[in-house]
Parts: structure tokens; C-alpha cells; sequence
């Protein structure tokens, strides 16, 4: 007994072990609470960094979605009545910008003393050397050569102006030095004024180059000696037209000269006598402009020709039956 109770340790000893393990216990606890608490506040501070990222990028989808949703509907192609809005827009600036060059260029037609209806001749004026060009559209392009003269020329001119439709007039230079006032009249009601040499005599025109351009050149000093202004001219017709070979270095000095020259695909016919037949002159043009789009009407106003003015009224409804617009040339 006495062993025994030698042998167990005292009870001082007993009381620290108790407390050693129970320290030690206690380390653990805490250790494992404060792991724990931790590992709380590092997930949260992960999953609130998470957050923000995840907020940013939503914000960031979102605003890129926005603006592409509003270039969607900037880009959106415009309904009909959009479009109709818009163009009225489009067509009422292009009017008020038409309109004030218009009246700038009217000021400066009042300041050189030319006429503004001489000025509107761009809506219907083509170039000779595209005038056969295919567009799809009917026109009607009225020639008339060998003028001007007293009896006839005013008579044309009187019937173009009732109709309001504008003709190419091919003038000789010895007749518009005579009759002045009807080359003047004929350029201040819109129409086009092109050279036809100064006498139509054939054997001195095309004797040769030289007396070719002779003849042109003294032409074109009347027609713009007369019409004034700065008028030029840069149109021909060859007497008798150009179709023939011999007549090829001629139509190539006008080309090195940038003079256009033209003849005609339609004839009224009114070169075969002195006064054809009213009908026979619209039958032939009805006949020769049959299934043509753009036409070159071949007709004359020399002082012979009083069935081509006769006919002229005829000639202008019946190509207006057949649709075809009217266009000078230049």
C-alpha cells in the first residue's frame, strides 16, 4: 500500500497534467476557430472581389450592348415613310441649293445682257456625239438646216413656241449675216445654234481642207459676232452630211479643232422638191423613226420649204403620241 502510494505522483503533479492537456486543447480549439474564421474571411473577401469582377463585366456587356443596340437602330433601314420624309428632305435642299444658283446665275445673265431662258438650255441639251447613246429613253431631237430665212424660220419658231419645244437650227453664215434679228430670236427662245458652213456650195467647201475650214471659220464669226455675249459654237453639219469617205479629213480636222459634228437618222424628206406633200413629209418620218429610241430629225427652213412649217404641228403630236421627249443639241 505504501508502495502504491509511493508510486503515484503527487497531486500538484496530477493538477498540471490536467491543465497541460486541457491547454493544449484549448490551442486546438482556438486554432481550429481562428483557421476557420479564416478561411470565412478569405471566401469572402474572393467571392466579393468575384462580385465586382462579375459586376464590371455585366456593366461592360450591358454598355456594349447598348451601343450596339443603338447603332442598330441608327443603321435600322428607314420605313416608307422614313424614306419619304427623307427625300422630301433631300429634294427641298437640292431645291433651295437649284434655286439660289439659279439666282446667281440669273445676276450674272443681267450683268452680260443675256436672257435667263437662254440659261435653262442645260435640262435639254446634249452633247451631238452622244446623242444616239442607248438610255432607254425616247427623244426626239428636231434639226433644221439651211436657214435662216424671212418667210419660213419665223413660222417655226412661232410653232416651237406654242408648243414649247426647243429645235437644233444649222445656219449658213451668208443668210444669218442677213437676217440678224431671226439668229438672235432663234438663240433668246432656248434654242441651239450650230454652224452649216457659210455658202452649202459644195465644190468650193470641200475643195479642200483649207477652203473647208474657211467656210467654218468664217461662219462662226457671224453666228457669234452676232448672237454676242460670248456666244461659241462647237456644232456642224456637213452639207449633205458626212457619210461619205472623201469627206474624212475634214471631220478629222473638226475633231482636232474639238468641234462636234452630226448628221441624222430620221429624214422628213423635205429635200426632195420644193414643197413636198405636208402628208408625205409626216409619213416619212413616221416611217424612218419607226422602232428608234433617240432620233435626229433631218428637216429644212429654207425659203422653199413652206409645207415643212405646215407640217410642223403634226410632226411635234405625233412624236409626243409616241412618247419621245424633246432635246437640242450642242
Amino acid at each position: 500500500m505504501s508502495n502504491y502510494m509511493d508510486n503515484k505522483p503527487p497531486r500538484d503533479r496530477r493538477i498540471n497534467r490536467k491543465r497541460k492537456h486541457r491547454s493544449r486543447h484549448n490551442l486546438k480549439l482556438y486554432g481550429g476557430v481562428f483557421i476557420l474564421f479564416a478561411i470565412i474571411i478569405c471566401s469572402l473577401l474572393i467571392f466579393k472581389h468575384l462580385n465586382n469582377n462579375s459586376k464590371k463585366a455585366v456593366a461592360t456587356i450591358s454598355t456594349s450592348s447598348l451601343a450596339s443596340s443603338k447603332k442598330n437602330i441608327t443603321e435600322k433601314e428607314p420605313t416608307s415613310n422614313e424614306k419619304e420624309i427623307n427625300s422630301k428632305v433631300d429634294k427641298n435642299s437640292e431645291n433651295t441649293k437649284d434655286h439660289k444658283k439659279s439666282n446667281a446665275t440669273n445676276k450674272d445673265n443681267a450683268k452680260n445682257g443675256t436672257s435667263s431662258k437662254t440659261m435653262d438650255k442645260n435640262d435639254y441639251n446634249v452633247f451631238a456625239d452622244q446623242a444616239f447613246h442607248k438610255d432607254g429613253q425616247k427623244v426626239a431631237f428636231l434639226t433644221f438646216d439651211d436657214g435662216p430665212t424671212r418667210n419660213i424660220t419665223p413660222r417655226i419658231l412661232d410653232t416651237l413656241k406654242q408648243y414649247n419645244v426647243k429645235a437644233t437650227f444649222f445656219v449658213l453664215g451668208q443668210l444669218a449675216e442677213q437676217n440678224r434679228d431671226l439668229l438672235k430670236r432663234e438663240f433668246e427662245e432656248g434654242h441651239s445654234i450650230g454652224n452649216h458652213s457659210y455658202t452649202h456650195d459644195y465644190k468650193n467647201i470641200y475643195r479642200s481642207v483649207p477652203s473647208f475650214m474657211q467656210e467654218f471659220n468664217t461662219a462662226n464669226n457671224i453666228i457669234e459676232n452676232n448672237i454676242g455675249n460670248g456666244f461659241k459654237t462647237e456644232l456642224f453639219r456637213f452639207p449633205g452630211g458626212s457619210f461619205e469617205k472623201r469627206k474624212n479629213p475634214f471631220k478629222e480636222k473638226l475633231k482636232s479643232q474639238g468641234v462636234r459634228y452630226i448628221d441624222w437618222n430620221v429624214s422628213s424628206g423635205d429635200a426632195a422638191g420644193q414643197n413636198v406633200p405636208v402628208q408625205n413629209i409626216l409619213s416619212n418620218i413616221k416611217s424612218t423613226s419607226s422602232g428608234k429610241n433617240h432620233i435626229v430629225i433631218l428637216m429644212h427652213d429654207a425659203s422653199t420649204k413652206k409645207t415643212t412649217a405646215d407640217a410642223l404641228p403634226q410632226i411635234i403630236e405625233y412624236l409626243k403620241s409616241q412618247g419621245y421627249e424633246f432635246k437640242t443639241l450642242k
